[in-house]
Formats: structure tokens, sequence, C-alpha cells
């Protein structure tokens, strides 16, 4: 398989699209929390829910928990509800104790 970069956002959202966690991981090693915390945002219709626990499930705690630290508060909160407990214990255990306190 080609290398994915943040700039083929169609094969990453047909990997989305699929579950594909082996490439979506693969794919999202490379990208900044900022270029992730794009493509949740831009998941707004029905599948966003599905798309934004892909994603998280997809990506390593480190990013996981930069790029959470980056969504707006109603996303933050929208993934709390959707994402397994564990997995969000684990990201709200890693967040710097500054934004841990504002949330």
């Amino acid at each position: 398989m080609e290398q994915i970069t943040h700039h083929n956002k169609e094969e990453v959202a047909l990997l989305l699209k699929e579950k594909n966690f082996g490439n979506l991981k693969e794919a999202f090693a490379e990208w900044l929390p900022e270029e992730l915390s794009e493509v949740l945002t831009a998941y707004t219709e029905e599948d966003a829910e599905e798309v934004h626990a892909v994603v998280f499930k997809s990506v390593d705690r480190d990013l996981a928990v930069k790029t959470f630290e980056l969504l707006e508060l109603t996303l933050q909160e929208e993934l709390i509800s959707i994402l397994p407990a564990r997995l969000m214990q684990l990201i709200l255990n890693d967040m710097s104790r500054i934004t841990v306190l504002h949330f």
C-alpha cells in the first residue's frame, strides 16, 4: 500500500468508512494534532459519531490526547459520550493538568 498523507483525503475517507484501523493508524502516524482535528470537525452529519470513534481508536494515545485538547468543548463532550470508557479514561488522564482544570 502506498503511503497515505493528509493530502490524500479521499483515501482516508474510504479507510474511515471501511473502519480499516491498521491502515488508518499508519496513515495518521505522521499527522499533526491540528490536522487530525480538522478531519474530526469536518464530519458533522449523521455518520460523525462513528467516524470520530474510528479516528480515536486508530491513533496512538499521545496523538489522541493532543487532538482532544484542541477540540471545541461540545465535540469533547460528544466524544466522552461515544468513546469507550477506558479510552476516555486514558485520554483524560494524559491531558495536561491545566486543560483538565478548565474542562
